[in-house]
């Protein structure tokens, strides 16, 4: 029930209703107050009203619609009674300019009954009164539960318009907000696209130039200077690539098609074995595994998954690497596994944090992984990682059901 519906039927209990759900608070002795406008002759709802056991109200009557128009906009009332003529437009008129006057306000309908048969109810809905009752079968109870069901009904009304104003609203500032974070991210990407990268440039083609033309006349120590500085400067280079393909993995535009993630797999064990032709990996790959995304943002997760996995097995004489899909309950999960060191599960939460490092003596970033859930989620899905101490580490992904695969 709405809160004036609550008041209305337990007199003693204090009940505050805000004026935006369309109603006043209580009075002090918690009764209904309700206008009783009363445009023609025969039964008095208003004193009918005030005969009733169901709980207390207060009433004023008006005998013009105008005066209780006047009336209505001085407020204090929870809700009108008008006893109108359904034959003629008088109840037609009268609803219209209460509706306009006291839009919040709920409507009771008294008037006789058609002589045609049509439903009472029907008509007054038509006419835009919340209820419709016959003047021939008024009684005190049932004017009183008619009007605290109208009351009740325009408070639920009114407060989902306020809930769905309040949510419109929040949801204008959030798109507000995540404009200004993607005009903040689109200016740092370009600052690191192409000042931070020019510059690294700059740093880079003076120290090889340095080198080569200065070689003979530089000391070992000034070497050894340049060599780190160079090193230091081709980390650098590769985070800033790190930091724009993580950028590019939350904003770029999904362009969808099928892709055979099983196609993506073997080409990234081709790629690293080609780069690292010292190392023995048995890489194994499940066929025919396709899936529906975009097919560069789902190439960046491959490489990132299966890269993390080459990187974390460097320390094995021979590693497993294996790629495959599962079925849990009725969703497909896809899986890259190694038999590498593991980590610590109670970090399984932090894999994916962006500049976290799991091992700081192992070659990287921190992005692969944070890129990698960006992407899952990008395409609908989630992602998670299991794995202990010196047992191997597995990471699992879904992406959002596509019918046809």
């Amino acid at each position: 029930m709405g809160a004036a519906a609550f008041g209305a039927l337990e007199p003693h209990r204090k009940v505050d209703v805000t004026e935006d759900c369309g109603k006043l608070a209580l009075d002090k002795d918690g009764e209904l107050s309700i206008l009783s406008i009363e445009t023609k002759e025969g039964s008095h709802p208003g004193s009918i009203l005030a005969r009733s056991a169901k709980g207390s109200s207060k009433v004023e009557t008006v005998f013009d619609v105008g005066e209780g128009v006047v009336r209505l906009t001085a407020g204090g009332f929870h809700g009108v009674i008008l006893n109108a003529c359904i034959e003629d437009d008088d109840a037609r008129v009268a609803l219209r300019m209460l509706r306009e006057s006291a839009p919040g306000l709920p409507v009771v309908l008294v008037c006789d009954r058609h002589k045609r048969g049509e439903h009472l109810g029907v008509q007054g809905i038509r006419l835009g009164a919340q209820e419709c009752l016959a003047s021939e079968d008024l009684e005190p109870d049932r004017l009183f539960t008619a009007l605290v069901q109208a009351v009740e009904r325009n408070c639920l009304i009114q407060r989902e318009r306020w809930l769905s104003f309040d949510l419109e609203k929040a949801v204008f500032h959030r798109t507000r907000q995540l404009e200004e974070v993607n005009s903040e991210l689109e200016a740092f990407n370009y600052m690191v696209s192409h000042d931070l990268r020019a510059r690294l440039c700059a740093i880079m083609g003076l120290s090889r130039l340095l080198k080569e033309e200065h070689q003979h006349v530089l000391g070992t120590v000034p070497l050894l200077l340049l060599e780190r500085i160079m090193k230091a400067g081709l980390a650098m280079e590769g985070l800033l690539e790190a930091l724009l393909s993580l950028g590019r993995a939350g904003k770029a535009v999904i362009d969808t098609s099928p892709v055979s993630l099983s196609a993506l797999v073997n080409e990234a064990f081709e790629e690293l074995s080609s780069r690292f032709p010292h190392r023995k990996v048995d890489g194994v790959v499940q066929e025919d595994v396709w899936v529906e995304g975009d097919p560069v943002l789902l190439k960046l997760l491959i490489d990132n998954l299966v890269g993390n996995a080459w990187k974390f097995t460097a320390s094995r004489p021979s590693a497993r690497i294996e790629f495959g899909r599962r079925m849990d309950e009725e969703r497909r999960v896809y899986f890259v596994r190694d038999d590498g060191p593991g980590f610590d599960p109670a970090d399984a939460s932090l894999l994916f944090k962006p500049f976290w490092r799991l091992d700081r003596s192992v070659e990287g970033f921190g992005v692969g992984l944070a890129t990698v859930e960006r992407v899952v989620r990008r395409h609908g899905g989630e992602v998670w990682a299991e794995g202990s101490r010196k047992e191997g580490a597995a990471f699992y992904f879904t992406l959002a059901p596509c019918p046809t695969m």
